[in-house]
């Protein structure tokens, strides 16, 4: 709104300029060495901003003509860079298409076309590979390296190359200089934690963990399998060292980021026996089985008995420990396996049958406690050959 009224102004001040100068006419004499010029004034003014406008008009073309190569300059600069853009997407999607020869003229192309050849180092790099010349793809993520730029993408070509050779120790040393170079990369922290678990490095793996749980890297279900699969672990050495103290925590870490896992649970119990809690670990044993039935964890509960029940004793305990879980698959084999210890034929074939009448196919196993049952229990050869067969078959079918 402003602007326009200040154009309109303008127009007016200039018409009212030549109105004036049309009412009073004037005269201008201009005498120059021995030269006399006579003329109107409106001539005169119209001379004097007709050469003022000539000079604006030169001083422009001047100031233009001194832009002119710089301009030229970065226009073929942005030319040469979008050519040289192109040239890379053309280059890594003949890598993806599988077409090394094609991929390695584009490479020799931009070599020339840049000035700064560490930008076509992983074009090459991948030809390479894509040539199967692993020592020329070496070669060339070395260089990267000592280019700030390329630095990390040389790491990463490194690190894939060291573990697609199964060489772990490698890979976790070039990812760990990655990673102190480039802390929250999240593929550095996504490849260095299989590597860490393993080769046993389970302190450094949990670190690993709560660094990709503060980023949101991982899955939260599993972070917690990897981290329950470390805690365990170094629960399991310090079993083997005789540190029931560190035994007994590290395995109830363990146990309370997922109790229905039978490890965590049978370490931890194991643990709390030796601290004299044995109730405790009846329970634990007890509530990890009806979250999830186990028979690793129905035998260390049993074992936890002092001193071990006689074959009888043992059904009766497992058919009371199973009872929140009575007609699960597992507690059934349990309970049948029990029976067929303990000789009570009778209760070992009602486990066994209502496993073989199950909605689930039957275990390789059932056929063979049921060939035992009737070899143990009628000496009928002919009825245990019969089971021991359809144990073969599911086998063989199992194979297929």
């Amino acid at each position: 709104m402003i602007g326009n009224l200040l154009y309109f102004a303008k127009i007016a001040l200039i018409a009212w300029a030549t109105f004036w100068l049309v009412e009073n006419p004037g005269q201008v004499r201009i005498i120059w060495q021995g030269w006399q010029v006579d003329t109107s004034t409106g001539i005169f003014v119209a001379l004097i901003l007709l050469l003022a406008g000539l000079l604006v008009v030169l001083m422009l073309l001047f100031r233009g003509a001194q832009k002119t190569p710089g301009h030229l300059m970065r226009s073929y600069r942005a030319q040469k860079k979008q050519k040289a853009y192109a040239l890379l997407g053309q280059g890594f999607l003949a890598i993806a298409q599988g077409q090394a020869q094609q991929a390695g003229k584009i490479s020799k192309k931009l070599d020339r076309l840049l000035e700064q050849p560490e930008f076509t180092l992983l074009l090459a790099a991948q030809t390479a590979q894509l040539n199967g010349d692993d020592a020329a793809a070496t070669t060339h993520y070395k260089e990267m390296l000592s280019h700030h730029h390329t630095a990390l993408l040389g790491l990463k070509g490194l690190f894939f190359q060291a573990r697609d050779k199964g060489d772990h120790h490698e890979a976790l040393q070039i990812a760990e200089k990655a990673k102190a170079a480039h802390p929250n990369t999240p593929w550095v922290i996504r490849e260095i934690l299989p590597l860490q678990l393993a080769l046993g490095l389970y302190e450094a793996a949990l670190k690993t963990l709560a660094e990709a749980a503060q980023l949101k890297l991982l899955d939260p279900a599993d972070i917690t399998v990897k981290k329950v699969h470390a805690l365990t672990s170094l629960a399991a050495i310090a079993k083997t060292d005789g540190d029931f103290d560190r035994l007994s925590d590290l395995a109830e870490k363990a146990y309370q980021a997922q109790p229905a896992n039978a490890q965590a649970a049978i370490l931890y119990a194991d643990g709390l026996a030796h601290q004299n809690k044995a109730r405790k670990a009846f329970k634990i044993l007890e509530k990890t089985y009806a979250l999830l039935p186990n028979e690793a964890v129905a035998i260390a509960w049993l074992n936890l008995h002092k001193p071990p029940p006689n074959p009888v004793d043992a059904l009766r305990f497992l058919q009371n420990f199973t009872v929140a879980q009575a007609e699960h698959p597992v507690s059934l084999l349990l309970c049948g396996k029990a029976a067929l210890t303990a000789k009570i034929w009778g209760e070992a074939r009602r486990y066994f049958q209502r496993l073989l009448d199950g909605q689930a196919a039957p275990e390789k196993q059932v056929y063979l406690l049921m060939s035992r049952l009737e070899n143990e229990e009628h000496h009928d050869h002919e009825k245990a050959q019969y089971w021991l067969k359809m144990a073969l078959d599911d086998a063989v079918t199992s194979l297929d």
